[in-house]
């Protein structure tokens, strides 16, 4: 699994480069002159990033735990009253629209 993972993310790189010299390009200089301190200065670090990671890993708990105590978690919360239920189906599309990505890359072969 861990071989055919690399070949697959390193075929990728054709389909994203411009055209196959740039590819080959890519690929033979992807572990050339590479040290820690290049890579920390390119990784921005953002604080808002980071809340949101941690207010999501936070819910997928909660949510595991409750799924631990209920079996079927989908059942509890359709058995609940219209005003506890509809705060929860807003919350999690507020969250999914706050912490999602929304990106504007193409399709991987759309190059192809």
């Amino acid at each position: 699994m861990v071989f055919t993972f690399h070949v697959v993310t390193l075929a990728w790189i054709y389909f994203r480069a411009k055209n196959i010299s740039d590819a080959n390009y890519m690929i033979s200089n992807l572990f050339s002159n590479l040290s820690l301190s290049q890579i920390t200065q390119e990784i921005p670090f953002r604080f808002e990033q980071l809340i949101g990671c941690f207010v999501v890993i936070v819910c997928v708990i909660i949510v595991d735990i409750l799924s631990y105590k209920f079996n079927d978690l989908r059942n509890v919360i359709r058995r609940r009253p219209f005003y506890m239920r509809w705060p929860i189906y807003i919350s999690l599309i507020l969250m999914i629209m706050i912490y999602g990505q929304w990106t504007s890359l193409n399709f991987i072969y759309f190059q192809f």
